[in-house]
């Protein structure tokens, strides 16, 4: 290589860091052979010692050569050298860090902070035990003018406590109280336990605050702590409480809060952080990216345009700021709208738009059946934009081509498709054909595109095969069933979780639970009468793969998706929408149900689904579904009078 002839006619001596680094670089493109010249040539320096070694971390052989060769050379004393072959044997797993340590410091090596952080850290990942734990305690206590000696104090606390040694913990905690950070380490230890104990947290964060300002990574731990124990309502109290102590939260806690709020769909709470969030007077568009986010998955439109109008008076708009916003509209129905604001960035901020861009303003189009628009999007979108057509953008125009029944467009992209795209994109442009044909109940065409998905590499367990068996058992294909049975295996057990928002906690619905409540299904009852009397509700059972006359009525209304409403209904504010999360899709009575409670009770249910978010007004969702028995209701999901003037945005430039 050209940089080797270079060190090779360099005059004065090279200092053995330069030379370490062209080990790495020489590693990183797999060029051993030159890894090993360099090595004959500088053997005797440390730093070109100990890169060698994690270079050539592949070769054990070649590893422990260098090794006894370090040896009767005394480096093994030298810090890059001991740091390098720890970190070899806790890669590769060749012989017990804690072996490799002690023969190490048996030969004279001295120990770095960097070694003593590693061998604890193994310690306390593995739970070697007392004897084991005291020992490496003992070592780092020996050393009390160790270089990052907080660092250290740190790692050995994290160990303790996964040793359950909380004691210990505790008072080395205390004897180095003085040390700007030790409160810090030590949260962050509790905080990356198996078990998280969050009032043990909140203890040791009060006496934090009481002595200095938390860092950031200390915060962050707390919000995901409180994330993985399902206790988010408290991240409300955290930021009072930092606002009492006048420390500002940084942007990516309140980013790492919405994020929380919006997988959980917990709409009062993200909104009361909103607030925190304003009244901090923090303004960061990477943050109002995920409030927009936010806003959208939970229904509430007007919010998320109104932090959308923010950041553009700001001028601080990213590509995902108009994205979310896309969404947010298209959620809520509003697909004409974002197709509107899409003219505005096409228009004003050509620049902002990418590929993903374009792949979320299609999925736009495909949600509000906007052919004509879509079409001259993707059309135009090389020459205007320079942006190439890829999967995800096949995948709409495909989608969008089958819904106004243009099979003959949507196989001419298919075949573009099988062509040059990914695995999961084919596999998906298959699905779409295959629920195609469902729809037009064509057992031959859904079965062709299941056999087309289930040979494609890596997908092979999770064909979608419910389709076309729910087709055989429509036109009584025993044979037919029994044998695509066989072929895919039985049918699996799919884990259930819904979950209804309860001021600002949510509730899990877990199957009975809630089902015998006697207020809950007085409720069911009323509902099912006004259902059938007032709107002449009739069970849809057209997905279900039990048939009809096996399904008693009683049972079906007392599903957890109508236990879930029932909640929402009975224990959550009149004036708040129903918000519910589920893991599994939403079948074809419930989004019946859901969309008839709307019309009859007069209020919003947004249910996140697996795969799509429903928001239910009304009588009419926003998936664009409708049932016959409201066809005499169906008038505009939004009225005029609710929806946005998106051009007045421009007012804001």
């Amino acid at each position: 290589m050209h940089i080797h002839y270079l060190v090779s006619e360099f005059k004065s001596p090279i200092p053995g860091y330069c030379i370490s680094q062209l080990v790495k670089l020489y590693a990183y493109y797999r060029c051993f052979d030159d890894v090993m010249v360099l090595y004959k040539e500088f053997r005797r320096d440390p730093s070109v010692v100990g890169a060698v070694i994690l270079a050539m971390a592949h070769d054990s052989k070649v590893v422990n050569s260098i090794y006894m060769e370090a040896y009767e050379n005394d480096l093994l004393q030298h810090e890059d050298v001991f740091n390098a072959y720890l970190s070899y044997v806790h890669l590769t797993e060749s012989q017990d860090l804690l072996f490799a340590y002690t023969e190490l410091v048996n030969h004279g090596a001295e120990p770095s902070a960097s070694s003593m952080v590693l061998l604890m850290s193994y310690v306390g990942r593995n739970t070697m035990g007392t004897e084991t734990v005291n020992f490496v305690l003992n070592e780092l206590m020996d050393r009390p003018h160790l270089y990052r000696l907080e660092e250290c104090l740190v790692a050995a606390m994290q160990m303790l406590t996964f040793n359950d040694d909380e004691a210990t913990a505790v008072e080395l905690c205390q004897k180095n109280s003085h040390l700007p950070h030790i409160y810090d380490g030590y949260i962050s230890a509790i905080c990356k336990q198996p078990e998280i104990n969050v009032s043990k947290i909140e203890h040791h964060l009060d006496a934090l605050l009481k002595k200095s300002k938390p860092d950031l990574d200390t915060i962050l731990s707390i919000v995901r702590a409180y994330r993985d124990t399902e206790q988010l309502e408290k991240c409300l109290p955290l930021l009072l409480k930092l606002e009492e102590y006048q420390v500002k939260a940084h942007p990516q806690v309140y980013a790492v809060m919405f994020l929380a709020c919006t997988d959980r769909i917990m709409h009062k709470l993200g909104l009361a952080i909103y607030e925190m969030y304003l009244r901090s007077k923090t303004r960061s568009a990477a943050v109002e990216n995920f409030i927009i986010r936010f806003f959208g998955y939970t229904g509430d439109t007007m919010k998320a345009v109104a932090v959308f109008e923010s950041v553009l008076s700001r001028n601080e708009t990213q590509p995902t700021t108009w994205e979310y916003t896309f969404r947010a509209l298209s959620q809520s129905g509003m697909n004409e709208k974002a197709l509107l604001m899409f003219e505005m960035m096409r228009s004003d901020h050509p620049e902002f738009i990418v590929s993903s861009t374009i792949q979320k303003i299609l999925t736009v189009c495909v949600a509000g059946n906007l052919l004509h628009a879509g079409t001259s999007i993707f059309i135009h979108m090389k020459e205007e934009f320079g942006i190439v057509p890829v999967g995800d953008h096949y995948i709409q125009m495909i989608e969008l081509y089958l819904n106004n029944n243009m099979y003959d467009d949507a196989h001419d992209l298919l075949q573009t498709v099988e062509k040059t795209c990914r695995p999961q994109h084919l596999f998906i442009c298959y699905n779409s054909f295959m629920t195609y044909f469902y729809k037009k109940r064509n057992v031959e065409g859904a079965a062709e595109f299941l056999d087309k998905m289930a040979v494609i590499p890596g997908f092979e367990n999770v064909v979608p095969y419910y389709t076309v068996l729910r087709l055989y058992e429509e036109k009584g294909m025993i044979n037919e069933i029994e044998a695509l049975r066989q072929k895919f295996g039985q049918e699996p057990l799919k884990k259930l979780k819904i979950t209804v928002e309860c001021g600002i906690t949510n509730i899990q619905i877990l199957g009975h639970e809630y089902q015998d409540d006697p207020h809950i299904r007085e409720f069911l009852t009323v509902l099912f009468d006004r259902a059938t009397f007032e709107l002449g509700y009739e069970p849809d059972l057209s997905d279900s793969l039990k048939k009809k006359s096996n399904i008693k009525v009683e049972a079906l209304w007392r599903s957890p998706d109508k236990v879930a409403l029932a909640f929402g209904h009975l224990y959550t504010p009149v004036d708040r929408k129903i918000m519910i999360s589920k893991s599994l899709r939403i079948n074809n009575d419930n989004h019946q149900v859901y969309a008839i409670y709307s019309r009859l009770y007069k209020r919003d249910v947004i249910v996140k689904a697996k795969s799509i978010s429903h928001f239910f007004r009304n009588g009419i969702c926003s998936c664009g579904l409708s049932h016959e028995i409201l066809e005499p209701y169906n008038l505009k999901f939004f009225h005029l009078k609710n929806s946005l003037d998106l051009e007045s945005l421009a007012l804001n430039k």
